[in-house]
């Protein structure tokens, strides 16, 4: 699934029907070039899921598969233009499984902010290792639990393959604040390898034509704004830039001073 194979498996037998209808997001293009590429990422996520069985299977042959706890998660969010790369959710949302032996836990679901840095002593944890203290994050399971429930994520991006830029971001369950270090950069980030891809050829077309969407538009502003603050359950796919919106004032003061904790901390 990764981004490549949008492209590198365009002449490929789909795993979906040719001509799914599928749902595009409002910073992509709804045309026949965007609808293809998320068939093609819906069809690698297929595949995906039938390489997961395989390691399954060979688990259970082994007489192992009741004997293991197995994590499945994505190491960023989507492969798509404005996806990976960016602090939207649909670029640091990650999905995650955990499956126990036993079918313990099975169908429960966990709401908590957990970040990357609280699955290796988590992993510990489980395998009845102590986490030393000096380690990042906190074991969410096992028996060395150290969880208290999270009260926001951070994230950071700085560098995309041959461009560098400095964005910070602090969500808690429903609001996000970006903060853009370098906001006299464009909020677009030219990458070459990201050129291949069908859909941000398409996007490129459209740009020249002058015919983006004005939320396509968005991501191509030539410079970014200091601060983005967004309501991720009206808005999901974080068009809506709601910073100067005084009903939201005491959240975005909120979610500044804890950035501004964790700039110092980290």
């Amino acid at each position: 699934t990764h981004e490549s194979q949008i492209w590198k498996r365009a002449v490929d037998s789909l795993w979906v029907d040719a001509d799914l209808n599928v749902s595009v997001p409002p910073y992509l293009p709804d045309t026949e070039v965007g609808r293809q590429d998320m068939r093609q990422m819906f069809s690698n996520i297929k595949q995906m899921d039938a390489q997961v069985g395989e390691i399954l299977t060979d688990l259970e042959e082994d007489g192992l598969l009741e004997k293991t706890i197995i994590f499945w998660y994505s190491d960023h969010g989507g492969p798509l233009p404005r996806q990976k790369r960016l602090l939207y959710d649909s670029g640091i949302k990650v999905p995650m499984i955990i499956r126990f032996p036993h079918e313990e836990h099975k169908l429960t679901r966990n709401n908590d902010l957990i970040s990357f840095i609280d699955l290796a002593p988590t992993v510990l944890s489980l395998a009845g290792v102590t986490p030393p203290s000096h380690m990042d994050g906190k074991a969410f399971l096992g028996p060395f639990k150290r969880w208290v429930p999270a009260e926001y994520v951070f994230a950071a991006g700085d560098r995309f393959d041959e461009k560098s830029d400095r964005n910070r971001a602090v969500r808690d369950k429903r609001y996000k604040l970006i903060q853009y270090l370098m906001p006299e950069k464009s909020m677009f980030l030219h990458v070459n390898y990201r050129d291949q891809m069908p859909v941000m050829q398409e996007l490129h077309r459209l740009r020249e034509a002058s015919e983006l969407t004005p939320a396509q538009a968005l991501w191509f502003r030539e410079t970014k704004p200091e601060f983005e603050f967004f309501d991720t359950q009206t808005d999901p796919h974080e068009i809506h830039n709601l910073i100067d919106d005084p009903a939201y004032a005491d959240k975005v003061a909120e979610l500044k001073k804890a950035l501004e904790r964790w700039h110092k901390d980290v």
